[in-house]
């Protein structure tokens, strides 16, 4: 233990330095740090997809505490006649049993140039936002995932895409033409996911509407689209659509019907070929009552997720797995179930789901948050509330959960994750 409080120590010691070395460099920039702490405990259960907690315990987890540490800074500046942007996060994390965890990560490091009177140039990692749904962004080509326990990024978690955009400014429209990638740099330089994307924005009085498309070698182009408009001063409606023909999203062969022991990862593109076009569609609201309280709704469908007819040959291909003639066999058994854990989403397995989500300040300190995600097609939901409380302009205290509830077979019910229960602070600098 007092090697492991050693280790914490230089950590935490290190992001200090690191901190003020670069404070001091960038005194003459406008620049913000973000520190985070942070106590988990998981709740695990034994369910469909996690017999007998079989399936957690190959994969090493805990429901004993975790703690994570991590320190953000960004800062914007000009140099060499260029408007530069760059953010560092670093990171540290111990579960119990484990040593202490490190990692550096780049969220964001560009340049922007403007060029003429109406017309600017990114080169660089940046996040840009195309889209105009708030949990949800069917349409938006260039953004990196959503977290629907933070989808506003305000503990930046959220990584960029490397970039060259070119964006020309009308009165009233703009012109974005941006080629994306990945880069990795573990063997050599490479990109992953590299993709052109396009989008056409004009703004009609109180209506913005967008159009989006993006072309990726291998796969067959997307189309999108997107508006928002604003109604008063309080509400304000907003959608999104998107169309590709196949999906180049990874299935389970069970879906189709199969029931069989694999050697092998068996999630596969499996209807990247097809001829048919995949739709995603999303509409939404948001509402101000009066003291701010925000609400906001959205509804999502998505064409690449399962059917219930396909989520039910799944589950029934997982039980299969259960029967004690099957699981006997051990590992062949394990791995199957193990594998099949990745048909969960971060985006949902299933086609439709509905969110709302509810913001209640209070008296100027206090902050209650719920965020409600409910699967349209078996009554299962994720729930995650939270409570903030901000006494000065520095500390931000919360306490934060995730609750997965639903039936059996359904898709949250039948979850390995019963609940996780999270509290820390959040430190401005």
């Amino acid at each position: 233990m007092d090697g492991q409080t050693s280790r914490m120590t230089r950590i935490i010691s290190a992001r200090a330095v690191f901190v003020l070395c670069f404070s001091s460099l960038l005194s003459a920039g406008d620049w913000q740090g973000l520190g985070i702490y942070k106590t988990a405990w998981n709740q695990y259960r034994s369910s469909l997809f996690n017999p007998d907690n079989r399936c957690v315990e190959r994969m090493g987890w805990r429901e004993g505490p975790s703690f994570h540490l991590s320190q953000f800074i960004g800062a914007r500046f000009t140099a060499v006649s260029l408007d530069w942007q760059a953010e560092i996060r670093g990171s540290a994390n111990h579960a119990s049993g484990n040593v202490w965890k490190s990692d550096w990560t780049v969220p964001q490091l560009f340049a922007q140039k403007s060029l003429f009177e109406n017309m600017i140039l990114i080169v660089g990692r940046a996040i840009q936002r195309w889209g105009t749904g708030y949990a949800f962004n069917p349409s938006d080509v260039v953004a990196p995932e959503k977290s629907l326990s933070d989808p506003d990024n305000r503990e930046y978690g959220a990584v960029g895409n490397d970039m060259v955009l070119l964006e020309y400014f009308g009165s009233s429209s703009s012109v974005s033409l941006c080629a994306l990638t990945r880069l990795d740099f573990k063997s050599g330089i490479r990109g992953r996911n590299s993709k052109l994307a396009f989008r056409f924005y004009q703004k009609i009085r109180h209506l913005d509407l967008s159009f989006i498309s993006a072309f990726q070698s291998g796969r067959s182009p997307v189309w999108g689209l997107n508006f928002a408009i604003v109604i008063g001063d309080r509400l304000e409606f907003h959608g999104e659509a998107a169309a590709q023909k196949g999906s180049s999203d990874l299935y389970h062969p069970s879906a189709g019907g199969e029931m069989d022991l694999y050697l092998q990862n068996p999630l596969a593109p499996l209807r990247k070929t097809e001829g048919r076009y995949y739709h995603q569609l999303l509409l939404g609201f948001m509402y101000t009552f009066p003291g701010d309280i925000l609400w906001v709704s959205e509804y999502s469908h998505r064409d690449q997720g399962y059917s219930r007819k396909e989520w039910s040959r799944l589950t029934d291909y997982v039980s299969f797995l259960n029967t004690p003639a099957v699981s006997s066999l051990g590992e062949a058994a394990l791995g199957n179930l193990l594998w099949s854990l990745q048909t969960f989403s971060p985006k949902g397995a299933m086609r439709d789901y509905w969110m709302n989500h509810v913001r209640i300040p209070i008296s100027g300190v206090w902050e209650i948050t719920l965020t409600h995600l409910l699967n349209c097609a078996d009554s299962s939901f994720v729930m995650i509330p939270e409570v903030s409380a901000r006494p000065g302009r520095i500390f931000t205290f919360y306490l934060r959960s995730n609750i997965f509830q639903g039936r059996g077979l359904s898709e949250y019910g039948s979850f390995f994750q019963a609940s996780s229960l999270e509290a820390g602070f959040r430190m401005n600098i």
